[in-house]
């Protein structure tokens, strides 16, 4: 979804997002104080009409590069769709699944802020144990699965 027009900042985050987003086509945004830590993009739907990214459970270092080598991609025309999976990018396995809509509220914030409602769509990164398990399998390792939040339909 593309917002009309760019969003009034509220703040000097808002304006380096904005100004971030006009240049780079998105941003990330880091929220490493949540119990789970997450990372999403804001942007990739007003730049390439696609569905934001989010990612959990990793520092943000990590998450920072695995959005950032995604939405690049994106850039370029890849286009991310639930049930893709992608060993090949990023040096590790992921598996995309549409977030529900009912999770948005909770968790993209800034992005309702920038499109100016929740009527966007955003994708979750799942990522594979050592083993190539993910999450929501049940050979997954308990602490892997617990260290990702599951806003996805799978």
């Amino acid at each position: 979804m593309k917002p009309k027009k760019l969003p009034r900042p509220e703040s000097d985050a808002d304006k380096e997002l904005i100004s971030v987003v006009k240049k780079q086509g998105w941003g990330v945004i880091d929220v490493s104080d949540a119990p789970i830590p997450f990372a999403f993009t804001v942007g990739l739907g007003y730049s390439f009409n696609h569905p934001e990214l989010l990612v959990s459970g990793m520092d943000i270092r990590t998450s920072a590069y695995v959005l950032n080598v995604y939405s690049d991609k994106i850039s370029k025309g890849l286009v991310i769709e639930d049930g893709l999976i992608d060993e090949e990018s990023t040096g590790g396995k992921f598996y995309f699944s549409d977030i529900a809509w009912r999770e948005l509220p909770g968790y993209f914030g800034t992005a309702i802020w920038f499109y100016g409602d929740v009527k966007f769509k955003a994708i979750q990164c799942y990522w594979a144990d050592k083993a190539g398990h993910f999450p929501f399998e049940r050979r997954c390792r308990s602490s892997v699965k617990k260290m990702q939040l599951n806003l996805g339909e799978c």
